[in-house]
């Protein structure tokens, strides 16, 4: 029986240090993220989609900008739900597609990796979770140390997503990444050792 494992957490939480962790110690990762990101690729139907609602503002060489699209959003926020409606349907339905492919080829364990996972229709694919959880201050610090990352896109972010309260709430498990790296990866490995002897 395959155990389907959430991973989630907010921004800059350290959750795709955690998911890497994972696949580095052979476990299959499936990540929402990427899905979305590939949906976006110039001739894809969802792409049409985007700059049917969107317009050209977002385009860069004819590719969407994530982060021009991400101003966009900024600007109209009620065009996240525009979005959401466009990705997440098919997003949803691929996570389920590769989930049976992985089944059929013997994953005993796979990491389902969510930003929103507890929002979203997909933690009920879920048979525990992971969330990943570290200090507001730490996670803004990490986070601005990316590129394109302004007050108010931080804001509008933090905004949608749960607090660690919420986190620490509903998770079967719970990470520091606030840790050493060397102590995430203990972390990662009893996870896999509990569920593993399951």
């Amino acid at each position: 029986m395959t155990y389907i494992l959430g991973l989630t957490g907010g921004i800059a939480s350290g959750k795709s240090t955690v998911s890497a962790m994972f696949e580095e110690h052979g476990i299959s990762v499936i990540c929402a993220d990427e899905m979305a990101h590939n949906l976006q690729q110039q001739g894809t139907e969802e792409y049409h989609k985007i700059i049917h609602v969107f317009g050209n503002s977002i385009l860069s060489n004819n590719h969407i900008s994530r982060h021009l699209l991400m101003e966009e959003i900024h600007k109209n926020p009620q065009k996240l739900k525009l979005l959401e409606d466009i990705l997440h349907p098919t997003i949803q339905a691929e996570i389920k597609k590769e989930i049976i492919e992985l089944e059929k080829h013997g994953s005993d364990i796979i990491v389902l990796d969510v930003p929103l996972l507890y929002t979203s229709p997909l933690k009920e694919l879920c048979d525990g979770t992971v969330a990943c959880i570290c200090s507001e201050s730490i996670r803004k610090k990490r986070a601005f140390e990316r590129q394109n990352m302004s007050e108010k896109k931080w804001n509008f972010i933090i905004k949608r997503q749960p607090s660690d309260k919420i986190y620490k709430q509903w998770a079967t498990y719970i990470i520091n990444t606030e840790l050493p790296l060397t102590e995430v990866n203990k972390e990662v490995l009893t996870i896999i050792g509990i569920l593993k002897n399951q």
